[in-house]
């Protein structure tokens, strides 16, 4: 018990590292929230086109916005009359004869209104016939069959991005504590010989102790962190999936323990240590796909599948979204096989510095 209570005491020493893993935990959700919802706002667009009724590029055009708002549900088009064309926030003049395609956006140019853009750029890139016109000086004359459009950018069910990010980040500085872990740890890899040769105890069992005082210091700066998202962005754990949370929780801190001892069995300098468990964190967070939102590749990438950060931040985010449980045991497993394989790994280089 002596070494348990020994490491919590380390690990709670280092004030400064455990206050700023929390700040940075609190701060980036709403960071990262802010990007990403100014994305996803509503936004209404109206879109004046002006071009040739009888011209098949129009024509082809008008389909293609078509096409791009069946196949997009966040956007809705209602087609509005030419009178009300004064309003336009964006003006696109086809000119058949030249082959050319401009733009005239107001000055309150949105996320819309830079999507719709993009689009028809992206069109009469594909078809190749135009040259882009930027800032056009003066609005396109008055002719014959103008389309005039209302863009609607809607979410059906909006994401609450706080929430998403209080669990992503949750586990980012979750996983960042294996430095505490190393500091804490890498004193065994200096003095285990010598601890060996005056003990009866076994290197494993030494490890194993060190391994679950580790522990319990980062699993309970983690529920630190879960209460405060709770009062500042009011992370929806309760009753029915609290049980679940604290499981995937404990299962990820022994993953991050397992990083720490892993770094210091192998590092030879302290100084490198935790550049090491830095890197090896970036490494891992940005190779589950979890840091950028919806990304689809995320599904079908063997790396994506093979991360435990992605599989326990999906099961942590259903529950707390929706007390859904998705593949939780999954995730647990998968945590615990990479757990299981580091710290086996780490044990045989501290065996082996301890024969040296």
């Amino acid at each position: 018990m002596s070494i348990i209570f020994s490491s919590i005491k380390r690990c709670f020493r280092d004030k400064n590292n455990i206050l700023s893993i929390i700040f940075v935990a609190l701060f980036l959700p709403y960071l990262f929230s802010v990007m990403y919802s100014s994305q996803n706002e509503d936004f209404e667009v109206n879109m004046y086109i002006e071009s040739s009724a009888t011209s098949s590029i129009s024509k082809s055009y008008v389909d293609f916005i078509k096409e791009f708002d069946k196949n997009n549900k966040n956007i809705k088009i209602n087609y509005i009359n030419k009178s009300q064309s004064d309003k336009s926030d964006l003006i696109v003049n086809i000119d058949d004869e030249n082959k050319k395609i401009s733009f005239k956006a107001n000055e309150s140019m949105n996320f819309g209104t830079v999507i719709i853009e993009n689009i028809t750029e992206e069109f009469f890139n594909q078809i190749s016939i135009y040259e882009v016109a930027s800032k056009v000086s003066t609005l396109p004359q008055e002719g014959e069959n103008k389309y005039v459009k209302e863009t609607s950018f809607k979410s059906e069910e909006p994401m609450d991005y706080k929430q998403y990010f209080s669990v992503t980040m949750l586990l980012m500085t979750t996983m960042t504590s294996s430095i505490i872990v190393f500091k804490n740890t890498f004193y065994l890899k200096e003095a285990i010989g010598r601890k060996v040769l005056s003990s009866s105890m076994p290197v494993s069992k030494l490890i194993t102790l060190e391994l679950l005082g580790s522990f319990i210091c980062i699993f309970l700066q983690a529920m630190i962190i879960i209460v405060l998202d709770i009062i500042l962005y009011d992370l929806q754990i309760n009753l029915k999936n609290v049980i679940p949370i604290v499981v995937l929780m404990a299962t990820f801190s022994l993953f991050t323990v397992s990083i720490g001892i892993l770094v210091s069995s192998i590092v030879k300098k302290k100084s490198h240590g935790e550049n090491i468990v830095s890197f090896i964190t970036l490494i891992i967070m940005f190779s589950s796909g979890q840091i950028t939102v919806d990304l689809e590749m995320s599904m079908e990438s063997i790396i994506f599948n093979m991360n435990p950060v992605k599989w326990i931040n999906e099961a942590m985010f259903a529950l707390v979204e929706g007390n859904i449980n998705v593949n939780i045991s999954t995730a647990i497993l998968m945590t615990l096989i990479y757990t299981v394989i580091l710290g086996l790994v780490s044990v045989v280089f501290l065996k082996k510095k301890a024969v040296n």
